[in-house]
This record gives structure tokens, C-alpha cells and sequence, in this order.
């Protein structure tokens, strides 16, 4: 499967639409499913079934999105160890503070990581307390 491929089944999956995982993907409703369909055909199985309420993954479309979101993952974990045979800062700073300091004291520090460090990138995630460690 092509990394594009793989995008497309992690987006269908996360996005549980057609035309959501569409607009997320910048392809046509139409495209995004001849693409599936073309999917679906080299693995030999229905991946999703469609319905009113949208897609739903089959036991098999289970397997491959998994595999999808671990291939994924995979590709950016070992991106970011050859990023970091360079000299660069590279890979993501993940970040999870509570609101006010997200607002007052955060952002100039993020301007002044950024600008020292322009090759990372940053995840953010504010909140009361108590989201935080729900999401964690």
C-alpha cells in the first residue's frame, strides 16, 4: 500500500464519512471512493460497509486500519531518528497545560521554541485539569 493509500483508510476510519474523510483528504466524494473500491480490491475485502449512518469498519477493515495507523506511525518515528542524525531539533514537542497557561505565559514561549527551533513541531492541548488527564 502507498502512503496515500494508508491515509485514506486511517482518515475513513477516524472520520466514520465519506465526504468528511473527503473534505480532510482534498479529494472529490467520487474519487475517494473509487480509490476505496480500489483499495478494497487488492485486499480482497470489503474494508467498510456503507450505510445511512455512515461507514462502519468490517472485521478485516479492522486489521488493515490497524495496520494502516501503525505503518503511519512507524514512517514518522523512524522520519524523526533520521532527522535527528542532523544537527537539527527535529520531531514533535507534545504539550498538555492548563488553559490560562496556554493563554499567558505559553505563547511567547512557543514563539521563542519556534523560532530556535523551526524544523519541530508542536501539539498543544489545553484544558482544565481534570480533561487532561481523561485524554492522557
Amino acid at each position: 500500500m502507498t502512503t496515500t493509500e494508508l491515509e485514506i483508510i486511517k482518515a475513513l476510519a477516524e472520520e466514520g464519512n465519506m465526504r468528511k474523510a473527503a473534505e480532510r483528504l482534498f479529494l472529490s466524494q467520487p474519487a475517494l471512493s473509487q480509490r476505496l473500491q480500489t483499495i478494497e480490491k487488492e485486499w480482497g475485502t470489503l474494508l467498510f460497509v456503507r450505510s445511512q449512518k455512515g461507514l462502519e469498519p468490517t472485521p478485516a477493515g479492522e486489521l488493515v486500519i490497524a495496520f494502516a495507523k501503525e505503518t503511519i506511525l512507524k514512517k514518522e518515528e523512524t522520519a524523526e531518528m533520521i532527522a535527528s542524525l542532523a544537527d537539527k531539533v527535529h520531531g514533535t514537542l507534545k504539550i498538555a497545560c492548563a488553559s490560562i497557561v496556554g493563554q499567558t505565559w505559553l505563547p511567547q514561549v512557543l514563539k521563542e521554541f519556534v523560532s530556535m527551533y523551526p524544523d519541530a513541531k508542536i501539539s498543544l492541548m489545553t484544558g482544565w485539569s481534570s480533561e487532561i488527564v481523561k485524554a492522557l
